[in-house]
């Protein structure tokens, strides 16, 4: 039996909060012993285990598709095995050459060229400058730069920089092809490209780590997902079984939920201090959510600035992944969130009744500044089963098909019997 390409075992990282690498033999002390003579107890509790005790396998040619919330450990994974950052504990063994697509920004040089990236990225896989001719003019062709692959690539936008990383990582051949999110940032024409080209590497027996927060593309694009939960492994198996149960998980179903400031998940001057999801009346002994009701979103977000424009926005995700639909405050450009100061915000939804299907549904939340960039994505803030609990009326009594099952208005109308036609028929035999 051959060896696995990829061999992780008991691999874990630390880091502390707040503080930074020590540049003298003093300031290492410093560290060790805790700053303001708190001792080792103060240093300890600013501690963060971003990977704790993480084992897995992977064998040549399997596309292993990594989901998880943020912050679950996902890009630090993939950071130790791409030799960006080393283990506090643990060993990574990489068989194979590696090539790596995570961030924006990692594996250029800035100041260099498409075409010089281009040259710089092969050598460093070990590819003699004969092959990296042979597949030039393929990557330009992909990646659609071809008027900028003599301009440095700081100049280039995310959409192109991505576009020429993943080129480069693909066309390449390397044996094993790490992905971060990153492909988020192209357009779907682009994503879907970019897929079919991860399935044609691995017929050819590449390996791939997949990162990714969308559940479809795990779904039908991965042979197996490993679900990474606050630094550790919390499944790995088929995907549609191990998304189901990330999509159930405990922390994903609570229709409420408050942090505080600390606590509060968020980025870029902008923080979401809680969520509440009210459809039902508890009285009546029934704590899901009814498809007969209508459901009320509430969404409370805190800034510690000033922004011209914010908006929130959640995407709805059933339970086989597909996105169900999406809608945000910028839907009409709801007033509230214009020109605003820094303070509490609260924004509310509310889903009509009888629009959901009887399913299960994640939600995602995305706060946008200026219409235009996100600057939070909460992955999986809240999920909830709509249930039917009403008996239906008339009608169709079997399932509703669709991800959702709107009521639209229809009228039927009796028309007057047609007379019959007047007009002489002859057939000739």
């Amino acid at each position: 039996m051959s060896q696995p390409v990829i061999e992780v075992e008991n691999l874990s990282k630390r880091y502390f909060l707040g503080e930074m690498r020590a540049q003298s033999i003093r300031e290492t002390l410093e560290l060790w012993w805790g700053r303001g003579g708190k001792g080792r107890e103060a240093r300890e509790k600013r501690e963060l285990w971003a990977l704790r005790d993480v084992s897995f396998q992977v064998k040549q040619g399997e596309i292993l598709g990594v989901i998880g919330a943020n912050g679950a450990g996902k890009s630090t994974l993939l950071k130790i095995l791409s030799r960006i950052t080393e283990p506090e504990s643990g060993v990574a063994v990489m068989r194979g050459r590696v090539a790596s697509l995570l961030e924006v920004g990692t594996g250029f040089h800035p100041d260099l060229t498409g075409r010089e990236n281009i040259f710089l990225n092969g050598a460093i896989l070990g590819l003699k400058r004969s092959e990296i001719v042979a597949r030039f003019d393929e990557i330009v062709a992909f990646s659609s730069i071809e008027k900028f692959v003599d301009t440095p690539v700081k100049r280039y936008s995310s959409g192109m920089y991505v576009r020429l990383a993943f080129a480069v990582a693909a066309h390449l051949e390397p044996d094993i092809l790490i992905i971060d999110e990153v492909l988020a940032v192209g357009d779907s024409s682009f994503q879907k490209k970019c897929l079919g080209k991860l399935e044609e590497a691995s017929r050819s027996g590449r390996t791939i780590l997949f990162v990714s927060h969308n559940m479809v593309a795990v779904r039908s694009f991965c042979s197996r997902a490993l679900w990474m939960e606050q630094g550790r492994v919390a499944g790995d198996g088929a995907p549609g079984e191990v998304i189901n149960r990330y999509l159930v998980r405990p922390d994903a179903r609570a229709v409420s939920r408050r942090w505080t400031a600390a606590e509060a998940p968020g980025a870029g001057g902008a923080k979401i201090r809680s969520i509440r999801v009210e459809n039902s009346d508890p009285a009546e002994g029934f704590d899901g959510i009814a498809v007969e009701r209508p459901v009320r979103v509430t969404i409370e977000v805190e800034t510690s600035r000033s922004f011209e424009r914010l908006d929130t926005t959640l995407h709805f995700f059933n339970e086989e992944g597909i996105l169900a639909f999406g809608t945000g405050t910028a839907d009409d450009h709801v007033a509230g969130f214009d020109r605003i100061e820094a303070g509490l915000y609260r924004s509310t939804l509310v889903i009509p009744a009888r629009f959901l299907n009887i399913d299960l549904y994640a939600a995602n939340l995305l706060i946008v500044e200026n219409s235009t960039e996100i600057i939070h994505l909460q992955e999986g803030i809240f999920s909830f089963r709509v249930e039917e609990t009403e008996p239906r009326a008339g009608g169709w009594h079997g399932p509703r098909v669709g991800v959702v099952r709107p009521q639209m208005p229809w009228r039927v109308e009796r028309l007057e019997r047609p007379e019959p036609s007047t007009d002489l028929e002859i057939r000739l035999s």
